[in-house]
């Protein structure tokens, strides 16, 4: 279920397929539309998440999301 969750997670419109990352939530009742407000304290346990996920896995799917490169510019 959580690989699922993931899974759908990353297909969707709450994450950015440019500049990485997920945004908090969605504006639309189909989770299409995101809100453009991504906070680093979600994408950080999001990242862990994924981290376990692809552990779990070994789904290539799951590494090659991009929020880690967003969370590091963030940081910086």
């Amino acid at each position: 279920m959580v690989l699922h969750t993931c899974e759908r997670m990353a297909a969707g419109g709450i994450h950015d397929q440019l500049g990485g990352g997920f945004a908090r939530y969605a504006v639309d009742a189909g989770w299409l539309v995101p809100h453009f407000e991504k906070m680093l304290y979600d994408n950080a346990q999001l990242a862990q998440l994924y981290l376990d996920a692809f552990l779990v896995s070994g789904d290539a799917r799951t590494r090659r999301l991009r929020g880690i490169f967003w969370i590091t510019f963030c940081a910086t």
